[in-house]
């Protein structure tokens, strides 16, 4: 009996490998849009927070604190979420090495044409990868709150 690895498949088998793979890397970005909603949402959940809190005194110590806290919480948030689109990007990388080689048996390659032409691409900015821009939403959503811990950490001193 032969083993795995010198199994030969048919081109129908290559191309539902293909097909499953292509659908599993499509699904890593729904998943990663999802992600991205949710951390969109609890951000803007602590920014909704501190403008409640604004209704209180927040020149008090507990005030204070209560900023402190809420800004630390957002840069905890936001580090979390670079850290996860920093996986996905991984993870998308490693799939998309897989689909290339499977595509590179099949007729046609059109992931691989697709990400040469991208490559080409002049533009104003030239091309960037999704992942890329999509990594400066967390950076610029934990701009405000190291603004508040700053402010948080000079009216406790």
């Amino acid at each position: 009996m032969n083993s795995g690895a010198n199994r030969k498949f048919d081109s129908e088998q290559l191309l539902e490998q293909y097909k499953l793979y292509v659908e599993m890397a499509d699904r890593i970005s729904q998943r990663r849009d999802q992600s991205n909603r949710l951390y969109a949402s609890l951000l803007t959940a602590l920014v909704a927070l501190l403008l409640v809190f604004t209704r209180l005194d927040l020149s008090t110590e507990i005030g204070t604190v209560v900023l402190l806290v809420d800004g630390i919480s957002g840069i905890l948030l936001s580090t979390v979420w670079f850290v996860n689109l920093q996986s996905y990007s991984t993870l998308n990388k490693v799939k998309f090495t897989i689909i290339n080689d499977l595509e590179s048996r099949l007729p046609a390659q059109g992931y691989s044409t697709e990400e040469e032409l991208l490559r080409q691409s002049n533009g104003w900015f030239g091309y960037r990868r999704l992942t890329a821009v999509e990594q400066l939403a967390p950076v610029v959503f934990s701009l405000p709150f190291c603004v508040l811990i700053a402010y948080s950490l000079c009216s406790l001193i």
